[in-house]
This record gives C-alpha cells, sequence and structure tokens, in this order.
C-alpha cells in the first residue's frame, strides 16, 4: 500500500528585519495556503526574521499540526526537501537559486523550482535568464524553474486539499 506523505517545502528568501509590510503580509498568506496543504515546511535558520514569524503564524492558523524545520545550510535545505521556493531577498537568495538550480542540473529526478515573483520582483534576473538562454549559455529558463507572480498561481503546482 502507497502512503502519500505531504511534500517538503524549503523556503529562500531575505530574513532582514527592514522588509517591505507588504511582503511580511504576503508570507502570512503563503503561510496559510501551505498550512491548509499540510506540508511540512523548511524555513531560514532565523526565528526573529519578520518573514519566518509571519510565514508560520499564517500556516499555524490552518494547520496546528504542521511541522516546520529551520535551516540554514543550502545544501541541507536543496537535500531534505522536495519542492524549492523562492520569495524575494537579497545576494544570498540569489546565491541559493542558482546553487539550486545547478545542483538540481545534476539529478536524474529534478525537484520543482519556483520563484515567487512578488511585484515584479525577480522580473530583471528571469529576463537575464531567458537572454543567456538565447544565446544558448544555459538552458531555457522554462526547464530550469517556474513562476507565480501570486499565492494563487501555486494552484498550478499544488492540489487544494
Amino acid at each position: 500500500m502507497n502512503t502519500v506523505h505531504p511534500p517538503v517545502i524549503a523556503f529562500y528568501y531575505s530574513t532582514a528585519n527592514n522588509l517591505p509590510n507588504d511582503l511580511i503580509s504576503e508570507g502570512y498568506n503563503i503561510g496559510t495556503y501551505f498550512g491548509k496543504l499540510s506540508c511540512n515546511i523548511i524555513l531560514e535558520n532565523q526565528q526573529n526574521s519578520p518573514l519566518t514569524a509571519s510565514i508560520m503564524e499564517g500556516s499555524l492558523q490552518q494547520n496546528k499540526l504542521n511541522k516546520f524545520s529551520l535551516i540554514k545550510s543550502k545544501e541541507e535545505k536543496f537535500i531534505k526537501s522536495d519542492i524549492l521556493i523562492f520569495l524575494p531577498g537579497g545576494l544570498e537568495t540569489l546565491d541559493d537559486l542558482l546553487f539550486c538550480i545547478n545542483y538540481n542540473k545534476k539529478l536524474s529526478q529534478k525537484k520543482p523550482i519556483i520563484i515567487y515573483n512578488y511585484s515584479n520582483f525577480y522580473s530583471n534576473f528571469i529576463n537575464w535568464m531567458e537572454e543567456l538562454s538565447l544565446t544558448n549559455f544555459i538552458n531555457p529558463s522554462s526547464e530550469l524553474f517556474c513562476i507565480c507572480q501570486n499565492v494563487y498561481e501555486f494552484n498550478y503546482f499544488f492540489n487544494e486539499v
């Protein structure tokens, strides 16, 4: 008998304390969405981060039994997760994204990488990746990652519970 386990989702994002309030509010919406799915969630190991707190609060609002792990290492997060979601962040988040894209290329079973392009944060990066693919330096971005513009677009990747 096959047992279906909830997916383990790793979030990569900025842990800065001075993030815009609308992004922190969006973190709550993201947490609420994944709380409904009863996912196991891996967050940045920064409990004092407002975005970490917001995602956890939203998730626990939906399901008090949700499991969280706080992990800092990008390698460990990648290995322990089924799905990788990138929220807005700084150079460290960008480094993590490029690391995951490259690490994913080595696997026979690719892990979905989803870029959450909230307020078009990643648009310039996505355009640059498309330009690189047109010159054949890299594979087309559609082979490397998926893009969501808002919480509702996660429905394309996850079945509603």
